[in-house]
């Protein structure tokens, strides 16, 4: 891909530790890139090694520029990355202007023109009344605004976000995230950015990179990896279902705890594991499904979730009962297969 970001084969061993184990990945130029995984998946270290921070092998290609090759590659300062590391990374003893203008300064930029770039990036992120403060002087919110200007103010083509909502509280997550879209689509640079939370990913992405131990388990659309996750890794990073132990037949018909039904995504024969979301699950009349008890509610805001055991399965269907009431539970729609199982 000539024209956006691929890593290949990238490697990283901190200490005696591999930490990254052959990393592959392509992103199109201007696309908002979501590395989802859990904490130890090598999610912020891949971001160190691409920005130069650490040292690794393999290839790194942004545009028509070779970053990294073998082990050798540029330097940090001159690969035209904004990094917006976890936790801000602010100098405590600079006011919210000093910090854009040391970062201007440190790219030869002085002056009227770094006065006048400076400026601007406060005005665009909200933050010009507030030049003169130091970090310790400003909101969680105020500092990751900091933060996001200092990673944009050179315009850079790729900007590196690790864990950008970490650090905030559940309301200003959403702001945080409405800004990160808005930043995105207006200056147009290519965004590969770090997190654990599924629905972040989902929320921002327009491509998905799933990482376990060190390795790209999967990469695409969001609404492709929801659709149809490439193994019991993948489906664990996103969010709700449980793994229901399935034969399938190989012909989009599987026998499940809950009786025979459809199945999507891979074509797989024999003993699987599919992944059933509460959507793909209906209460119906007594005798028309499975008996199930509920085992507790679930408040979902507007709905309302039953959590229920079948065959040693905790499945969760959206409706309204008590807790200790039996329901008859059916399957509707047509769950994934994810991955072949041990019979």
């Amino acid at each position: 891909m000539s024209s956006g970001f691929s890593l290949q084969e990238v490697r990283c061993t901190l200490g005696e530790t591999l930490v990254l184990k052959g990393v592959q990945a392509a992103v199109e130029r201007g696309h908002y890139a979501c590395i989802l995984g859990a904490s130890g998946a090598g999610k912020s270290t891949l971001l160190r090694c691409i920005a130069g921070l650490v040292a690794c092998a393999g290839r790194i290609v942004h545009g028509e520029r070779v970053l990294q090759d073998g082990r050798r590659g540029l330097p940090p300062h001159e690969r035209g990355i904004g990094f917006l590391f976890q936790g801000h990374g602010l100098w405590p003893e600079l006011t919210v202007e000093e910090h854009l203008l040391q970062v201007l300064a440190a790219r030869g930029v002085r002056g009227s023109e770094a006065a006048k770039r400076a400026a601007d990036e406060l005005v665009e992120l909200g933050l010009a009344v507030l030049r003169a403060r130091r970090p310790a002087q400003l909101s969680g919110g105020e500092r990751q605004r900091l933060g996001l200007a200092r990673a944009t103010v050179l315009r850079p083509e790729l900007l590196l976000l690790d864990e950008p909502t970490s650090s905030v509280d559940q309301a200003l997550k959403r702001e945080v995230r409405a800004l990160l879209f808005e930043l995105s689509r207006r200056h147009g640079a290519t965004v590969l950015h770090v997190t654990h939370d599924h629905e972040e990913a989902f929320e921002l992405a327009d491509h998905l990179i799933c990482m376990d131990r060190g390795v790209v388990v999967q990469e695409g659309s969001p609404a492709r990896v929801h659709a149809a996750p490439a193994s019991v890794a993948v489906a664990g990073l996103l969010g709700e279902g449980t793994l229901v132990p399935v034969s399938a037949d190989g012909d989009g018909m599987a026998d499940t705890p809950l009786g025979r039904a459809r199945v999507s995504g891979r074509s797989l024969a024999g003993a699987a594991w599919a992944l059933v979301r509460p959507e793909h699950l209906e209460l119906v009349r007594k005798g028309e499904g499975v008996p199930a008890t509920v085992r507790r509610r679930v408040f979902r805001g507007a709905a309302e979730e039953l959590e229920f055991d079948v065959g040693g399965q905790i499945c969760r269907v959206k409706g309204t009962a008590a807790e200790g009431c039996e329901i008859w539970v059916r399957l509707v729609g047509a769950p994934p297969l994810v991955q072949e199982r041990s019979a």
